[in-house]
């Protein structure tokens, strides 16, 4: 052979060599799964609406260290549990002041901080005290803060809010309250939303337009009464940062949700948080060898067929099938396999949410709203060996090609 010969065959060796053999169908995450869904990231880095200076969704130790928008925060403890979007940072009672973000993410003159919270194990009535304040940064002269207090010092009670130096707000006058009544009587075992605004030359629509700051929770003002003495002003802050859960002080039972902190440099009293969609599963079948019969499989809403993906038989089922109009929860999946065919393994775009048992030949996924999962149920057919004479089974392996079916 010539030259030319042997270098091609070098060169078609190598070229294939590294070419990246395309995976199995469903053996990597569908496109779009673990990506935000509506609501939980209506904005991206580049595309952030002006006045947006800290964007961060708290679902994890990693995306608290890792901003959308604006700088990072760190993180000194606490869990992660399923969110209304995607996963929240959770806080007990014993756990204050754990994840923090700098002062300068908090502007001074006018702003909004905003956040989605559940409040779980809380009893029903508010110590006459912060319990809990749920984010919070000050120095020897300023304060910023939003959270429960059945007495916040200036007279007042209920859901209760700081600004400056110091203006105040809260629900009503300090005394009885409820959680669920200093919320605007909204389930409080719920996931809200609860803003915080301020503005030195009064917010456009609260009360006489000349209110420096008020509370909004899931939308709708959330502030009757304000304490107001003409003395009050805005100073920029010297030290501190911003933390969440900072007090939880006379109790000793309850824990804090937070998830999608956002903080915005001017007073903004209209948000665009929808509700997520309804959880989203996909279930595909990958079949070795190709063949042209349906599988039967079971379902949390009914029970359904797959066909082969690599085998186009004309019938009217297909290789997936998806569900998304589930409720948020545990659903699980099963299938029953014919005679002669064997399940291999059960794959899970987000294994931290499927609980696989081979055994069982199932698998259970426990998704919220938003979520977007694929799983893939891969089945083989065995070989089965028998005497040509008298149907008997033989051991595997111990047939020859004449009497293999």
């Amino acid at each position: 052979m010539n030259s030319k010969y042997w270098v091609f065959l070098l060169v078609g060796f190598l070229v294939f060599s590294f070419i990246p053999l395309q995976p199995p169908v469903f053996a990597q995450s569908a496109p779009g799964i673990g990506a935000s869904r509506v609501g939980a990231s209506d904005v991206t880095p580049d595309t952030s609406p002006p006045g947006l200076v800290l964007w961060n969704k708290l679902g994890s130790q990693y995306a608290i260290e890792h901003s959308e928008v604006g700088p990072n925060g760190t993180f000194g403890g606490g869990a992660f549990i399923p969110g209304k979007f995607e996963y929240a940072y959770l806080a007990r009672y014993d756990q204050p002041g754990l994840v923090t973000f700098p002062k300068a993410a908090v502007p001074i003159e006018r702003g909004t901080s905003a956040v989605w919270v559940n409040l779980f194990d809380t009893p029903e009535t508010i110590p006459g005290s912060p319990n809990p304040i749920l984010c919070e940064v000050k120095d020897s002269r300023s304060l910023f803060q939003l959270g429960y207090n059945g007495n916040n010092g200036p007279g007042l009670g209920g859901l209760c809010g700081f600004a400056g130096a110091v203006f105040s707000t809260a629900t009503g006058r300090a005394g009885d309250w409820t959680y669920e009544a200093a919320s605007g009587n909204k389930g409080i075992a719920e996931w809200h939303h609860y803003a915080l605004i301020w503005d030195r030359d009064g917010i456009a629509g609260v009360d006489t337009g000349q209110r420096k700051v008020a509370v909004f929770v899931d939308g709708e003002l959330n502030s009757n009464y304000w304490d107001d003495l003409g003395l009050q002003t805005f100073l920029p802050l010297t030290g501190g940062d911003l933390s969440l859960m900072t007090e939880m002080r006379d109790l000793s039972q309850g824990s804090v949700a937070f998830e999608n902190l956002k903080i915005w440099d001017y007073a903004r009293t209209e948000f665009d948080e929808p509700n997520p969609p309804k959880p989203r599963i996909t279930v595909g079948l990958n079949v070795q060898p190709d063949s042209s019969r349906n599988f039967q499989f079971y379902g949390p809403v009914s029970n359904f067929k797959l066909d082969d993906p690599g085998f186009d038989d004309g019938d009217p089922y297909a290789s997936s099938i998806t569900f998304d109009q589930i409720p948020s929860g545990k659903h699980c999946f099963s299938d029953a396999l014919p005679f002669r065919w064997s399940l291999n393994a059960i794959t899970c775009s987000q294994p931290a949410k499927c609980a696989v048992d081979l055994a069982q030949h199932s698998v259970c996924i426990t998704v919220n709203n938003g979520d977007d999962l694929t799983i893939a149920f891969r089945i083989n057919r065995r070989e089965h060996s028998t005497y040509a004479a008298t149907g008997t089974r033989m051991p595997t392996g111990s047939a020859t090609g004449a009497n293999r079916c």
